[in-house]
């Protein structure tokens, strides 16, 4: 072993030389499957808390206007 050349890339992308081609795609599908869901969950709760707000706002008005026909 003095006299042995022997090198191993370990790409750090691909995590092993070993590493099959399938569980690297499968890794790879896994993970922009997780982040898509991950996404399309953040995108609907921003969607989902704006038009709560609008709501209240509107609420608010009709209580406004409610207390001043009563006033008026």
């Amino acid at each position: 072993m003095v006299g042995s050349n022997v090198t191993t890339d370990i790409s750090p992308v691909t995590l092993s030389s070993d590493w099959s081609r399938v569980a690297r795609l499968l890794l790879v599908v896994g993970l922009a499957v997780i982040g898509s869901v991950g996404n399309v969950y953040m995108i609907s709760a921003v969607m989902i808390e704006d038009y709560l707000k609008r709501r209240e706002k509107d609420q608010k008005k009709e209580k406004g206007s409610e207390k001043q026909e009563g006033l008026g």
